[in-house]
């Protein structure tokens, strides 16, 4: 409780770079957890502000809009997928970006992280399209795997499934779009992850006649804080 309290009060000096004034054992704290200089590594930090109970939409005052895909990224890491995060590829002459994508093989997340706030958030139907385009980016990213044309995700015998998926920074009431694209608060990101096989029947899955396989660690993949 006394270190969720000291980073409560924390926080805008960290996001202020004032890491000199931070009390001495909650940087002790970050500092032991994430082996090393807590400034350079604000992904781990936000981690580890939530996992001492504060709330996510204050921990992730500390990101960017590149951090949150990171965070994301991490999460799913945490949970045991092997991840590849801004994954471009060109299919049929047209080019797409996705944010993450993240395998245990079986299961594969196709993430669009947007970091929408309570000062820009869209409207609702701004949410649909982007769930209907992270739908369409998925089928894409389905054939280009069928075809072999990427280097770090490839296909593997076997049958798996695809879901597309948005993940926004606060919870905007919509659980899922018209076409099932689930739309994730991170707040409730890490229950998502671990339910997400009971939840197949519920959201789109893109059935595959193969698994995926991502074959080069990702570049972030470091000390987690657990």
């Amino acid at each position: 409780m006394e270190l969720r309290e000291e980073a409560l009060r924390s926080i805008h000096l960290m996001v202020s770079g004032r890491w000199d004034v931070i009390p001495a054992n909650l940087l002790s704290y970050l500092e032991e957890e994430l082996g090393g200089d807590p400034s350079s590594d604000p992904v781990g930090v936000a981690f580890l502000l939530i996992k001492i109970g504060v709330s996510p939409e204050k921990a992730i005052a500390l990101l960017n809009w590149r951090d949150f895909e990171g965070l994301c990224e991490r999460g799913l890491q945490i949970s045991g997928f092997s991840t590849k995060r801004g994954l471009r590829f060109t299919l049929d002459g047209r080019r797409y970006e996705i944010d993450v994508v993240a395998s245990d093989h079986e299961v594969t997340l196709v993430l669009d992280c947007k970091m929408w706030s309570k000062g820009n958030s869209p409207k609702v139907y701004k949410i649909f399209e982007a769930a209907e385009h992270q739908y369409l980016r998925t089928i894409a990213l389905k054939h280009a795997i069928e075809r072999r044309s990427l280097a770090d995700v490839r296909p593997e015998p076997g049958h798996g499934v695809m879901v597309p998926c948005i993940v926004t920074w606060l919870d905007f009431g919509v659980k899922l779009s018209k076409s099932g694209v689930p739309i994730v608060p991170i707040s409730k990101f890490p229950s998502f992850v671990n339910d997400i096989r009971s939840l197949l029947d519920e959201v789109a899955a893109l059935e595959t006649d193969f698994r995926v396989k991502i074959g080069r660690e990702a570049s972030s993949r470091n000390r987690l804080p657990l």
